[in-house]
């Protein structure tokens, strides 16, 4: 919504107050190789029924009732080692922006190539992206299976906004996205 009007941008929570540079020389932030995947359990849940599409219906309810999961990249900036943390960049994007040290890079989403076997099941998976918007899908699917997984707020936005990588990417706040000021109507 930040893109929408200067409102919901300038809000305490919004983009125009969630871009930074903490990332920016800090020891947790590296361009090297990123940790090989290992293969770790898958997570597991309980469920009021044998039927998968009824399973599936609880999933996502109770996925939904317990609201969005974010963190703040500041947070794991500070402990990484809290966190399983999965980069969601192209290959090329992982190294010239650079990561989080022993960020893996795993594409969850689809389930015929069985990556999420990578994830690890028993700690607090972080997905980032650029901007958050994909971390947030990728983030409620896992849930979803069963991971305690949570979305980095605002992306690397919130950590490395001043990149220079940012002057080929249309994921930059502030570069190509800025608030429109389109109407609101409010009750």
């Amino acid at each position: 919504m930040g893109g929408w009007n200067n409102t919901f941008a300038d809000h305490a929570k919004g983009w125009n107050n969630g871009t930074g540079d903490a990332a920016q020389g800090n020891d947790n932030w590296v361009t090297s190789g990123g940790p090989n995947n290992a293969v770790f359990n898958y997570p597991s849940f309980s469920a009021s029924s044998t039927d998968g599409l009824a399973i599936l219906k609880e999933r996502v309810e109770a996925v939904v009732a317990a609201v969005f999961k974010g963190v703040t990249g500041t947070d794991v900036l500070a402990s990484p080692e809290n966190y399983h943390i999965n980069n969601f960049f192209s290959s090329t994007d992982y190294e010239a922006f650079g990561h989080f040290d022993g960020a893996y890079r795993i594409e969850p989403i689809p389930v015929t190539g069985d990556e999420i076997k990578h994830l690890n099941s028993e700690e607090t998976v972080v997905t980032y992206c650029y901007t958050r918007q994909t971390s947030a899908i990728i983030t409620a699917y896992l849930r979803v299976l069963g991971y305690d997984a949570v979305s980095m707020k605002n992306g690397v936005n919130s950590l490395h906004n001043a990149h220079p990588k940012w002057s080929v990417s249309k994921n930059k706040w502030g570069g190509d996205s800025n608030p429109h000021d389109y109407p609101t109507v409010t009750n």
